[in-house]
């Protein structure tokens, strides 16, 4: 692995912050990259009591994994690159509360899903985009802060959205 990439290396469920359950060292840093690929066999959940942040997460696994607990993920790339959260196969789900803290791209795979269950709120001046055939779920309130944008790809739904002045919202 690359410096700031790091795999789960778990079978089950586990902490994200500990550093046995990764290939390589922790990921919570802007730009780093955390993968979620073939280690799991049946849904599982990784879990965090305290605020997260990476530039890129990766699933490409059949089964679910959920990200969940009592802390937050944000979403923040290295100045003048953009965040990723990219889904090859299967249903996963981010059940922290997210915020998207530079420019983002959900990638979503045709026949895959991203459920967004806990509210997300997009920073100011930042933009969420949406690429692939796949499905984002978005089943919580959605915030855009002022000057934000979200564009909405062609198999998403929202429960709720709050736009912030000179914040948009495209289809």
């Amino acid at each position: 692995n690359s410096a700031g990439v790091s795999g789960w290396n778990v079978l089950g469920s586990g902490a994200w912050n500990s550093g046995g359950n990764w290939s390589a060292t922790v990921p919570n840093a802007p730009g780093n990259e955390a993968d979620f690929f073939a280690s799991i066999a049946s849904p599982q959940t990784v879990y965090t009591n305290t605020p997260i942040t990476v530039g890129t997460l990766h699933f490409n696994n059949s089964s679910t994994y959920v990200l969940a607990g009592a802390g937050s993920l944000t979403l923040q790339a290295v100045t003048g690159a953009q965040a990723t959260l990219q889904v090859d196969q299967g249903a996963q789900e981010i059940n922290l509360p997210l915020t998207i803290a530079s420019d983002t791209s959900f990638n979503v795979a045709s026949g895959a899903t991203l459920l967004i269950s806990d509210p997300i709120t997009i920073n100011s001046g930042i933009d969420l985009t949406q690429a692939g055939g796949g499905t984002v779920s978005y089943q919580s309130l959605i915030t855009v802060q002022s000057g934000g944008s979200i564009a909405f790809g062609n198999s998403s739904t929202a429960s709720a959205l709050s736009l912030s002045s000179a914040a948009t919202a495209s289809i």
